[in-house]
Order: structure tokens, then C-alpha cells, then sequence
């Protein structure tokens, strides 16, 4: 289950779109992944260099085990690496960060972005559909099977934003259906172009039987669609495309292999481990 996109290539200009193929990188650019701090590194990074800030930040949600995953100073450090992501964002550039639907965390951080100047565009949601679901005698709250994303953009200049490539395909009963309450409306040929995009998109999760879990684990591992996805929409082919929380390494290995140049930070040693197994295991080396 999931959607399948089109591929396609769309030009820098958001009203101009181009039908042509898509151009193959002529050398993936190399993954790289700096064992540092992401706020100690952006300070080191020029302003205005970044196309894309992709993050997928810990939640403050408490997860067991994990050090990095708690509340205590969350704002203070949430506001800190927001700061020098929109410093190094270039103007029209683009913050795409993930959060919980179980805490307010994101709320506060749409603030401090605000107050920055920065400018929403739209609150996104990936759901899923699988899961360990709870018994309903002992459930407490709703069963999570969803994230929201936060899409900023930076002023100065015009974002990049391509929706044809997240067009999601017609199923031809789909299509029947559409064709005949459409009568005179809607035709064959639209319809092949795909559904346009929505704010939610359903994409299943990097389960444990999924080969990407094979390389080890990871407590958040994003899905290598949803993180296409994104990428493909928001960017144009060489690009920067920062991740300050590389995790398990699903944006910036992602972002490689569409000829992005990227950067990622990470501090927990067993991640980095773990990013230069699913590197290797695509065949990309990384630095």
C-alpha cells in the first residue's frame, strides 16, 4: 500500500512547469555526515547557502531510552537551531521540519519561526496505516498513525515548489468513476497527469521487515518515498539540502541520489554506523 508518484522534471519557476524527462545526475554527489552538534555546525556554515532545511528533530515526547528524546530545555533548544536554520536558509529557501501530533511543541516553534520572519505556507500530515495497535480495553488515547511536517519559506525570493512530482497515479476504477461524474469536465488525458498533491499524503513506515531496517536501528527511521517526496517538491536538482538531525541518514541518503548536494549532522556514534551501512548497501560512498 502507498501512493506512487510520478517522475518528471519541473523547472525553477513554481507557474512553469516542464514535461521533459528528468536529467540523471552525471556523479551522485558523495553523502555528507559531520559527527557534530547541527547547531555548532550551521554556525559554522555561510547565510543564505542552504536551498532546504529538512529536519526531523526529536520530538521531546519522552521515548524510552533515549537521552536525546526528552523535554528538559526543549524550547530553548528548538528556538537555537531554528535560528541558525533560517540564517543560513537563502532567501525563497525552505524549512520542512516533522513533528508529534502528541505534544505542543510544534506550536511554539511556529512562533519562534514567525517572529523570525519567516512566512507558513501550510501545516502537512503523513499518516500510515500500520502499526502495534492497543487493545481497546486498555487504551488511553488515540492510536498514533500520523506526523505533521511544517512548511516556512524564507522571503526574499520564490520558493520552489513542484507538484507534479508528487502527483499521486489514478487507479483506472478511479478513473471510471472520475470519467463518469465528470462527463464534459474531466478527460482521459488529465487524469493521466495524476492527482494533485494534498496536504496529507499516506505512506507506509520503514517497518521491521523492511529492507532498509536490515542496516540496523533507528527508534524514527523515515520512509525513502516520503523523503523523495519532499525533496523532489521542494527542490531544484543540485541544490543544498541541509538535515541537521541526520538519525538514520533517510534525507541525506535520499537527497544524494537525486543529485542534491547535502550536509547532515549527527552526534549518537551507533547512527552514524548505522547511515554508512545504508549508504554502502546502495552502492554510495559517503565522507
Amino acid at each position: 500500500k502507498g501512493a506512487e508518484w510520478n517522475r518528471g522534471h519541473m523547472s525553477a519557476a513554481v507557474s512553469s512547469p516542464s514535461l521533459a524527462p528528468r536529467k540523471k545526475p552525471k556523479q551522485i554527489p558523495r553523502p555528507r555526515v559531520c559527527k557534530e552538534n547541527c547547531i555548532d555546525g550551521m554556525k559554522k556554515m555561510a547565510t543564505s547557502s542552504v536551498r532546504l532545511v529538512l529536519a526531523d528533530p526529536p520530538y521531546g515526547i519522552g521515548v524510552q531510552g533515549a537521552e536525546w528524546d526528552g523535554d528538559d530545555g526543549y524550547l530553548g533548544f528548538a528556538r537555537a537551531w531554528l535560528a541558525e536554520a533560517v540564517r543560513i536558509l537563502q532567501p525563497g529557501g525552505t524549512l520542512l521540519f516533522f513533528s508529534s501530533p502528541c505534544t505542543i511543541w510544534s506550536s511554539h516553534m511556529n512562533v519562534a519561526l514567525e517572529e523570525s520572519g519567516m512566512e507558513h505556507q501550510q501545516t502537512l500530515t503523513w499518516i500510515y496505516g500500520q502499526g502495534g495497535d492497543a487493545r481497546l480495553e486498555t487504551m488511553r488515547a488515540y492510536a498514533v498513525r500520523s506526523e505533521t511536517i511544517e512548511w516556512w519559506t524564507k522571503p526574499g525570493g520564490v520558493h520552489a515548489f513542484h507538484p507534479a512530482l508528487a502527483a499521486e497515479r489514478y487507479s483506472e476504477e478511479d478513473k471510471r468513476t472520475a470519467l463518469a461524474k465528470g462527463v464534459g469536465r474531466v478527460n482521459e488525458a488529465s487524469l493521466d497527469k495524476g492527482r494533485p498533491p494534498r496536504t496529507w499524503c499516506d505512506v507506509p513506515r520503514e517497518n521491521s521487515r523492511s529492507k532498509e531496517r536490515q542496516y540496523g536501528k533507528h527508534p524514527a527511521m523515515k520512509p525513502l518515498m516520503l523523503a523523495e517526496r519532499l525533496i523532489n517538491v521542494h527542490t531544484n536538482p543540485a541544490d543544498v539540502v541541509l538535515v541537521p538531525f541526520a538519525g538514520s541518514g533517510t534525507e541525506v541518503l535520499v537527497a544524494s541520489k537525486l543529485g542534491r548536494e547535502e550536509i547532515g549532522y549527527e552526534t549518537e556514534p551507533d547512527y552514524i554506523e548505522l547511515m554508512k551501512r545504508r549508504f554502502e548497501g546502495h552502492g554510495i560512498a559517503s565522507t
